[in-house]
């Protein structure tokens, strides 16, 4: 229903996989495993501690443009869309808080 609802409404859908998002970790790309009760994504590799939904938002970010988590990093929507075809979100902050 979502899909049909951006799409009549001219927003660009990208389907991605979300097996592994919410334990990846969107910075160094270590899988770092959560229990369902674990709400923060607490990676020991690279010392990252941010809200496990937006862990998992900036990997469907990434998956969507088509980088891996290290090459994504740093995208900007001039990198990651072709001209005229920007992706909407993609390149800012996404704005989930917990």
């Amino acid at each position: 229903m979502v899909k049909l609802k951006a799409e009549k409404a001219g927003v660009k859908v990208i389907e991605v996989n979300p097996n592994g998002t919410t334990t990846d970790c969107s910075v160094c790309g270590v899988k770092v495993p959560k229990t369902l009760k674990d709400r923060t994504h607490n990676c020991s590799n690279c010392h990252t501690s941010i809200c496990r939904d937006l862990n998992a938002a900036r990997n469907v970010k990434y998956r969507a443009v088509g980088h891996s988590v290290l090459k994504a990093y740093r995208v900007s929507v001039r990198e990651a869309s072709p001209p005229g075809e920007a992706i909407a979100g993609v390149g800012k902050k996404p704005a989930l808080t917990c």
